[in-house]
């Protein structure tokens, strides 16, 4: 596309993808990002491929412009061949064309913005932002470096849920457990889950909300798992765009991925049993371990997968200490002004420019 450039407000283009491959939490997070970058007059344009186009994930960033890159084509090139100046702004998120853009002489004067949840290297870029730990790195490093929870980009809605949750459970009505294994959960881990579940004698005092985007490859397969499952427990499939904000507020617990979405649950309070669904989710993993804000599932067998979902479930019932706990805990590590700080710091680095 040609950008119109006659708009004096500086631009930051935004090189990120989602669809059901890689999931949703990193166009979302950007979508974040950018809309705190609009309040402070930065223009914000989407770069991304064809395949997050035809996604349905399209629809998180359906007010922002985008460019389309197909193909093997780079943002470098689409620009050049529309003649089109090289924007004050490149934020890539590492799921994009990431540091092969980051470094194209295209770009020189550009401030180039690194999101890149496995690394704490900033070779690359001008400012690095790693919201998912905190490294030992030398001083210079961290100078040009926005490490931890507290640069969590999460939505309004969300934050302004921050440490709303109560427990949820009355004798009146199931407490309610959401199912959140990824948008996508391309590794159909819910049906994992729920096959444990089934073995749980705790399970039938809940009602389960399974979260899976309509984009799923494995949706039509967890559907027809849960079909067999009707007579045992009490599942609800939501795969219709929802307020997630609500759904935490409203639950008594979750078991859910270690991704974007744990950092939403814990500021709310959400007390979640953690399941690792990718490798680039391991920091946050460690980290909500470490501070004892989740209650971890790691990578188990059957019979020890069956076990520590039926703790999970047996305190949460309960409303056991540790399991208020968990909340407590968790409430305390971020305050949701993550996109703020980013796009403070952003805005700080341009004027200096």
């Amino acid at each position: 596309m040609n950008l119109d450039i006659t708009n004096n407000n500086p631009i930051c283009i935004i090189r990120v993808d989602g669809h059901s491959d890689v999931g949703f939490g990193h166009l979302s997070r950007t979508k974040t990002i950018a809309e705190s970058l609009e309040n402070e007059d930065i223009r914000c344009i989407f770069a991304i491929t064809e395949k997050t186009i035809s996604s349905s994930a399209n629809a998180i960033i359906s007010k922002f412009e985008t460019i389309a890159l197909s193909g093997n084509e780079t943002l470098a090139s689409k620009l050049t061949k529309n003649r089109t100046p090289a924007p004050a702004v490149l934020l890539i998120d590492h799921y994009g064309d990431g540091r092969k853009e980051l470094l194209d002489s295209y770009f020189s004067d550009t401030l180039r913005v690194l999101i890149d949840d496995t690394s704490f290297h900033n070779k690359f870029c001008d400012l690095f932002i790693n919201p998912n730990g905190f490294p030992n790195t030398s001083h210079e490093v961290a100078g040009c470096s926005l490490f931890g929870p507290k640069y969590m980009p999460v939505s309004e809605n969300i934050a302004s849920l921050a440490g709303t949750w109560r427990a949820n459970h009355t004798l009146s009505k199931p407490p309610i457990c959401l199912i959140s294994l990824g948008a996508t959960d391309p590794n159909a881990i819910s049906i994992e889950i729920l096959n444990s579940l089934s073995k749980i004698e705790v399970s039938r005092k809940f009602e389960f909300k399974i979260l899976l985007s309509n984009a799923s490859k494995t949706l039509a397969h967890t559907r027809d798992f849960m079909s067999t499952l009707q007579s045992r427990l009490n599942l609800k499939l939501i795969s219709n765009k929802v307020d997630l904000s609500q759904l935490y507020v409203q639950a008594h617990c979750c078991i859910g991925a270690s991704g974007v979405s744990a950092w939403e649950r814990a500021i709310v309070g959400l007390p979640c049993a953690l399941v690792l669904t990718a490798s680039n989710q391991k920091l946050i993993k460690d980290y909500l371990t470490e501070q004892k804000a989740v209650f971890p599932i790691e990578k188990l067998n059957s019979k020890q997968l069956n076990l520590k979902l039926e703790r999970f479930l047996e305190l949460a019932f309960l409303n056991a200490p540790e399991f208020l706990a968990i909340s407590n805990k968790s409430k305390k590590l971020l305050d949701g002004k993550g996109a703020r700080r980013i796009s403070n710091s952003i805005v700080a680095r341009i004027r200096k420019s």
